[in-house]
């Protein structure tokens, strides 16, 4: 790294979750940039519709080429919020893995995101 020092930064970013499948398909909330570690300290799922609505959020490991569900086909009630991670939890992702979200309505939440990245680490 020749003296270079690199600090970890904060990344904060939202979607509309427009996707209805899920996998490769799903509406992709966030991609852990190459080099970098991603620790995804806060992720929520917003319903602001009059319905409940059926919510998936996955992680998709690069390195094994597969998706693991952190919620899988979750009724979120009308008018609520989910925290999938939040205070005091934690969801580590290396280089290029990403988080998706899918939903049985398209186009009718919101996801948000954050995660403290760190360049030049990847776990083991």
């Amino acid at each position: 790294m020749n003296g270079e020092h690199h600090h970890p930064r904060s990344r904060n970013t939202g979607v509309t979750v427009a996707s209805t499948s899920s996998g490769a398909s799903a509406t992709v909330l966030y991609t852990c940039p190459s080099k970098n570690k991603g620790e995804v300290n806060l992720l929520t799922v917003s319903n602001p519709t009059a319905g409940a609505i059926n919510i998936t959020v996955e992680v998709y490991n690069s390195q094994a080429t597969a998706y693991h569900s952190i919620v899988d086909t979750f009724s979120l009630a009308a008018n609520s919020v989910i925290y999938v991670v939040s205070e005091g939890d934690t969801v580590l992702l290396n280089p290029t893995d990403k988080i998706v979200v899918s939903a049985s309505v398209g186009g009718s939440l919101t996801s948000y995101i954050s995660v403290r990245e760190t360049y030049g680490e990847a776990l083991a």
